[in-house]
């Protein structure tokens, strides 16, 4: 999969880059909440930061590893945001061809930039 971002986006469809960023925020917010996949990215990652945090010696023998945790949390949260805009990448197409469509933007898009 070849990661696409505003740029890729903007010239496709010929939009304005503020639309485009609202389109891919938009759209990956709603992959996030309707989706299982990242729920269950985070999920599986949240569970040996909750273990390093408190002090299950399952990775090392001594006091709790405060560190760990949090980059077990990192890339929990980092994973979480990239699955979802991986599953957002459709329905981005489907709202930037729809808002590309819609009569005098693209003249608005070629006046802006």
């Amino acid at each position: 999969m070849k990661w696409v971002g505003t740029r890729h986006w903007q010239r496709e469809f010929n939009l304005p880059k503020a639309l485009v960023g609202e389109i891919m925020v938009e759209q990956t917010q709603l992959a996030l909440r309707r989706g299982w996949q990242p729920w269950a990215w985070f999920g599986c990652w949240l569970l040996p930061a909750l273990a390093c945090w408190s002090g299950w010696p399952f990775l090392h023998h001594g006091p709790p590893s405060r560190g760990v945790a949090i980059l077990f949390l990192l890339v929990a949260g980092a994973g979480w945001m990239a699955v979802g805009y991986a599953l957002a990448v459709p329905e981005i197409r489907v709202a930037a061809m729809a808002r590309a469509q819609r009569p005098g933007l693209a003249k608005k898009a070629e006046a802006s930039g």
